[in-house]
């Protein structure tokens, strides 16, 4: 089962001049980085001077047009956002409380 696992994902990366990437969206290539080095990206990218504190996916898209990829981007980017202040501050929201939906007898 491993091994057949490996099979499938390995069309999806490639080694150039020493570096792994792997194949994005639309057979664009995404070099492959260390984890620390993707968070610090993150961070950089959404709190610095020029971030903006915007959402996941926002902020995923400024990552991948960098064209870096690492394992758990997509769940490093929920977690960043999540844990932003000023982002869950001004982010939008449902004004109306949850309340369970009544049926409604049409004549």
């Amino acid at each position: 089962m491993k091994a057949r696992k490996i099979k499938v994902k390995a069309p999806q990366f490639a080694i150039r001049e020493k570096q792994l990437y792997k194949r994005g969206y639309l057979a664009t290539w995404l070099r492959c980085i260390a984890h620390a080095e993707g968070r610090l990206l993150f961070e950089e990218s959404h709190a610095s001077e020029g971030g903006a504190h915007e959402g996941t996916g926002v902020l995923m898209g400024k990552i991948l047009r960098l064209g870096v990829y690492w394992p758990n981007i997509y769940k490093d980017a929920a977690e960043i956002t999540k844990k932003c202040l000023e982002f869950q501050a001004f982010a939008s929201f449902q004004n109306q409380p949850a309340m369970p939906l009544t049926n409604i007898n049409i004549p």
